[in-house]
């Protein structure tokens, strides 16, 4: 229900439904209503109480800057309070990591990388090279060719295996099919089908602990329509992705409230879907997928902006300028500051949007 009111702006029902809680509600969702109302007195304050805790819920706090409130400033200030109050090194890790997905959001892989690079250096720190190959396989982020090539390189040499005496769950035992699954959409992102279906291909012969047999071959079938929505066969590729049915094991769904990502809940799937959606011009579909399909990824807020961009360009096509002005006005301000190869993207919705209001963003 906080959920629910935060994304509609009812901070009012937010409040209420904090009165509730037996005892002290989390930090993370008291701040957030302040933030949103810029009651920088109550922040400070706030902060103050944050100062003196060794625990998650200032970086939980700064993803709900970064999802609810697409405030990336804020959130990147959050996240390095983290770093500069020297939080336990397992907490300064994934406020790192943070900082590298907040990056991303802003188109900005070139940062990203660096942030990335910055939480390999923290102590306890868990495998970034499946953060960075997770970030260099979405579709919109605009990775230069030899950095793509690079994290596929390192990938192919990676051999996941458990520590010496650990009782590996089901997410450690998953990482070789993990690692088959970013090699075929690093392939794809290369232009290279041949070997994003042979990755696809091996992902899908691997053996798999009988549970996960549903997210395996979601995986594959994600590379592989992949491959189709590349080759321009949206048909083709929307039937694959009607195969994936978001069956995921409990193991792996209920990740910590602070975890960055969640490596097999299939969310590029989500994503996808509503591209080829509105590919094949079922725009109404496609708007209710963007809409709600993302809700609840810990990196929800990487995707905003294409959401945003793609929204616009179907409100447009469906006849709402008001609402096609909205969306390319959000998409252009959290890709203000993207990298390069991204400015194409934000200069046609900037002449879109001059056209709908007759005025410059």
């Amino acid at each position: 229900m906080w959920d629910l009111a935060v994304r509609e702006a009812d901070y009012a029902a937010a409040d209420a439904y904090l009165q509730r809680y037996r005892g002290a509600p989390p930090w993370s969702r008291r701040v957030l209503p302040p933030l949103a109302r810029g009651d920088s007195a109550a922040v400070a304050s706030l902060l103050e109480e944050a100062r003196a805790s060794e625990n998650r819920q200032v970086q939980i706090a700064a993803r709900y800057a970064a999802t609810f409130l697409e405030d990336y400033p804020t959130a990147e200030r959050l996240a390095r309070l983290e770093l500069a109050w020297r939080r336990r090194p397992a907490i300064r890790a994934d406020a790192q990591l943070f900082l590298g997905w907040l990056e991303m959001a802003r188109g900005r892989w070139s940062a990203a990388q660096g942030e990335f690079a910055a939480a390999e250096q923290v102590e306890g720190s868990p495998d970034v090279l499946i953060h960075r190959a997770l970030a260099a396989a979405l579709p919109f982020g605009g990775v230069p060719r030899q950095d793509l090539q690079a994290i596929r390189g390192e990938l192919s040499r990676w051999k996941p295996e458990p520590e010496a005496g650990d009782a590996p769950g089901l997410a450690v035992r998953l990482r070789p099919h993990l690692r088959l699954y970013l090699l075929g959409m690093l392939s794809a992102r290369l232009g290279d089908p041949d070997a994003a279906l042979a990755f696809a291909n091996q992902l899908a012969r691997l053996e798999v602990p009988p549970d996960a047999a549903p997210v395996v071959r979601a995986l594959a079938l994600t590379v592989r329509a992949d491959v189709a929505w590349q080759r321009g066969r949206a048909a083709e590729a929307f039937s694959l992705l009607e195969l994936v049915r978001g069956e995921v094991p409990l193991e792996l769904v209920r990740v910590p409230a602070y975890t960055n990502v969640r490596e097999y809940a299939q969310e590029q799937a989500r994503y996808l879907r509503a591209e080829l959606l509105a590919r094949l011009g079922r725009d109404r579909e496609a708007l209710r997928w963007l809409q709600v399909a993302l809700h609840g990824a810990p990196d929800e807020f990487v995707y905003h902006a294409p959401v945003h961009q793609r929204l616009a360009q179907i409100y447009e096509r469906l006849g709402d300028p008001g609402q096609a002005a909205r969306h390319y006005g959000r998409f252009i301000e959290l890709w203000k500051e993207c990298d390069a190869p991204l400015r194409p993207a934000v200069e046609a919705a900037q002449a879109r949007l001059k056209q709908l209001t007759g005025e410059s963003p």
